[in-house]
């Protein structure tokens, strides 16, 4: 990641998030009010897309009717707090026969257990099970205490085309078909691989789709020290529950996992160095708006930010293992060791007879 902090890509990225925070402003007098995020390296992009908002769109509204209508679509469009729900498809092993679409599946069928408000759906229950009976940690989302409909935004960071393909093809499956993806790409498209990017383009080319492009998607796999949101999968929760529970076994989707949001630091300190990088990344691409900051300036911060990533190992597997360890200690609710996917996405290891006893607990 520290070779791609430069200030060209620092730029284009900053560009991205304007485009998104336009996309959104009009998607949103569209009727699509509601906004889902099932990527990390999405998380920053959301949030910048939102600042863009008060720092650059909204002064350009004057004081009186058109201001207050501004706030007015912005307070309930899109960009206030989105639900991050889970999609990673970590897995750790070949032998488990579970497939990342397959996965991706189960948090499809969990996104539409919510937006149809069925709260007796296995796959949300199963979802629910995770946050009360596993690992406690996340809460509910208010979208999951109202139906918010078919008609909301899908906000997802694309390299290859592959795990938004699987997606599509599990939404047109869950009959999700009028949800509209926003989607940032890496590399201006060159990394898409032709079958994916003929599918993406369909979706565009049927109203089904925005897209953005980029230069460098650097906040991508590079964990919560740039996203400020973890990603917890449990390998041996999954694979058992794929044996164990019928409807999972029946229709070959299974997950299990849980994202939380941690951008402050802990009264021990233990993670200030992650919480200082991820606001010093959102001061950088708040100044690149900025007619008044040279890029001199822009250059000055940046290596201050690679310094702070390097000095504190940041971008480190280990490091993200080490820092993650008081909060899931204290929320993981059997004995259990932490490991980390290439990707910064954090593993919640089980003794699979204790894991099997819990799992066999699960009631739909």
């Amino acid at each position: 990641m520290l070779h791609e902090l430069t200030l060209s890509n620092l730029k284009s990225y900053a560009g991205a998030c304007a485009q998104l925070c336009m996309a959104f402003i009009e998607l949103g007098e569209q009727g699509f009010t509601a906004m889902v995020v099932p990527s990390r390296g999405a998380a920053p992009l959301a949030e910048a897309a939102s600042s863009y908002f008060h720092s650059e769109w909204k002064p350009l509204h004057a004081p009186g009717a058109d201001r207050l209508a501004a706030i007015r679509d912005y307070t309930l469009g899109p960009m206030v707090g989105p639900l991050y729900l889970p999609f990673t498809a970590d897995i750790p092993s070949s032998e488990t026969g579970i497939e990342s679409r397959d996965i991706r599946r189960f948090w499809t069928a969990v996104l539409a257990a919510i937006v149809t408000g069925n709260r007796t759906c296995p796959y949300y229950r199963f979802f629910e099970f995770l946050r009360s009976r596993v690992c406690k940690v996340g809460f509910a989302h208010r979208y999951e205490d109202r139906t918010i409909g078919g008609r909301f935004l899908f906000l997802d960071t694309v390299v290859s085309g592959r795990a938004i393909c699987e997606i599509a093809d599990a939404f047109d499956e869950f009959g999700l078909t009028e949800a509209h993806f926003v989607l940032v790409i890496d590399a201006n498209g060159a990394r898409l691989k032709p079958r994916y990017a003929h599918r993406i383009d369909a979706l565009e080319r049927a109203g089904r789709a925005t897209i953005v492009y980029l230069d460098r998607l650097f906040t991508e796999d590079q964990g919560p020290a740039v996203s400020g949101m973890w990603s917890v999968t449990m390998p041996d929760i999954m694979d058992i529950a794929r044996t164990e529970i019928p409807v999972f076994k029946n229709s070959g989707a299974v997950g299990a996992g849980l994202y939380y949001p941690e951008i402050r630091a802990r009264e021990d300190k233990s993670n200030l160095p992650t919480t200082r990088s991820i606001a010093q990344l959102s001061f950088l691409i708040n100044f690149t708006w900025s007619s008044y900051i040279s890029d001199d300036w822009l250059e000055y911060d940046l290596g201050e930010l690679r310094t702070h990533l390097t000095t504190h190992d940041l971008i480190n597997i280990e490091t993200t293992i080490t820092t993650a360890r008081p909060v899931l200690e204290r929320a993981s609710q059997l004995p259990m060791s932490l490991a980390s996917s290439s990707s910064h996405a954090i593993r919640l290891n089980h003794d699979r007879d204790a894991a099997a006893a819990l799992v066999r607990q699960f009631r739909f």
